[in-house]
């Protein structure tokens, strides 16, 4: 609580230091989401993981703004919503042009695991599997 009355109550014209000039509303967020989705509460993580996503510029933060979206997408499988889950998790591999990193690749693999047992029985699942293969033999 006390981070988020900080960062609403910073102001544009003040200088801050440089090592916390990329620590946004958007990365709060998504600090807060994961932290929530660690300690079990499915629905803050969501809203949080949702938030970050919404708020967070594409660029120059693409991987970050990637791993949200798979972070979210976890968070919507866990919740029952496969469709949606699927959906973010789809935005999230279109987010991940041309970005490599460990933590996208993990996001990816987590994907594929969690659609291991639905990808047999849908083609929007399998599809999304093959995507997700795809980006792993290249990443």
């Amino acid at each position: 609580m006390r981070a988020e009355n900080d960062l609403s109550g910073a102001r544009t014209d003040e200088d801050e230091p440089g090592r916390v000039f990329f620590f946004s509303e958007a990365s709060l967020a998504h600090e807060t989401g994961r932290a929530l989705y660690a300690g079990g509460d499915l629905k803050g993580a969501k809203a949080a993981l949702n938030h970050s996503a919404r708020v967070r510029a594409r660029q120059p933060f693409a991987r970050t703004h990637a791993v949200t979206l798979g972070y979210l997408s976890e968070v919507q499988a866990a919740t029952g919503n496969l469709d949606q889950a699927c959906a973010t998790w789809s935005d999230a591999l279109d987010a991940m042009a041309g970005v490599r990193s460990a933590r996208a690749r993990q996001t990816v693999t987590t994907m594929r695991s969690v659609l291991a047992h639905g990808r047999a029985a849908s083609p929007e699942m399998a599809e999304l599997d093959q995507r997700a293969a795809a980006y792993l033999a290249k990443a």
